[in-house]
């Protein structure tokens, strides 16, 4: 709690966020008189709700009904991680009926909370505050999760939709995206296995262990093209991957139209090449056949 009662005012820019639970958790404590002209609504409203509930509260605590709301948002309170999403939301600038669809509690319980706790969304354009002050400085609380603070610097900075992403809370639309997810968690997991396999096995079967290295690195490999294509990219990757071109020697398995077509001379051109691949004959198909190359000139000695 601030030693300096000053600075819990609304008019310093520098106030903490949960300025008005401190302010009113001192009044609550020294049982002072909820003065309409020196403690704006919110903050009697707060001390009102902390004296109902049995803090040795104002004289008029006792007339004052505890809201159900303001007891779940004091329970967010002391539930670190759900409390670092709430606040990494309201970083992001949402508003407390969409922070309450992502953690299940009620709109008015996230008024209660940010009104109480986290009081920043006005000074959100200030970004060396908000950063230096309030997600990494002293506004920071002591007892946060560390991953709390990747999350408000995420959300702060790239906006609700990175921090879903980075929570991996993010709904799909559609039976495709889903199946993605999951087979991209089921690697995920797999390759944990895997992983946990070899160290055991490093001891007395270091080659079978770098063998399964090889199969990690491998999965990790092929989920990263995954990932890093496009929808477009990955339709173009299954087309060229049906068609039967290559560099090098014939694949044994090659049964493509064109293939005869190989030694030619003469290029088809890709109307050509369509017609064929279709399983249509080209009236001067055999012609094109017997345009074959040269063979290759022997080398010699002197050249």
């Amino acid at each position: 709690m601030e030693d300096n009662p000053l600075t819990l005012r609304q008019s310093n820019p520098l106030r903490p966020p949960d300025w008005r639970y401190q302010l009113a958790l001192r009044l609550v404590q020294e049982a002072r008189h909820l003065s309409r002209r020196h403690f704006d609504p919110a903050t009697r409203a707060i001390a009102e709700q902390l004296g109902a509930r049995g803090r040795n509260g104002p004289s008029a605590a006792g007339r004052v009904r505890v809201d159900a709301d303001f007891n779940l948002a004091m329970q967010v309170h002391r539930t670190p991680p759900l409390r670092g999403v709430v606040e990494a939301l309201i970083l992001a600038d949402q508003q407390p009926s969409s922070i309450a669809g992502y953690v299940g509690t009620s709109a008015s319980a996230i008024a209660w909370y940010e009104t109480a706790f986290f009081d920043v969304r006005d000074r959100l354009p200030a970004a060396a505050f908000i950063v230096h002050h309030v997600i990494v400085g002293t506004a920071a609380p002591r007892d946060s999760d560390p991953s709390a603070k990747v999350w408000k610097l995420a959300a702060y900075l790239g906006g609700a939709r990175v921090l879903q992403e980075l929570l991996g809370i993010q709904k799909v639309d559609g039976l495709e995206p889903l199946l993605a997810s999951q087979r991209q968690q089921i690697r995920a997991a797999l390759q944990q296995q895997l992983l946990t396999a070899a160290s055991v096995l490093a001891a007395n079967n270091p080659v079978a262990a770098a063998h399964l290295l090889k199969i990690v690195d491998g999965g990790k490999a092929k989920a990263h093209i995954e990932l890093s294509l496009s929808n477009y990219e990955q339709n173009a990757q299954e087309m060229l991957e049906s068609l039967h071109f290559w560099v090098g020697d014939r694949k044994p398995d090659d049964m493509s139209p064109l293939r005869e077509f190989d030694q030619c001379a003469a290029e088809l051109r890709a109307s050509e090449q369509m017609r064929v691949a279709a399983g249509e004959s080209l009236s001067h198909g055999e012609a094109l056949k017997s345009m074959t190359l040269l063979p290759p000139r022997p080398k010699t000695s002197g050249g």
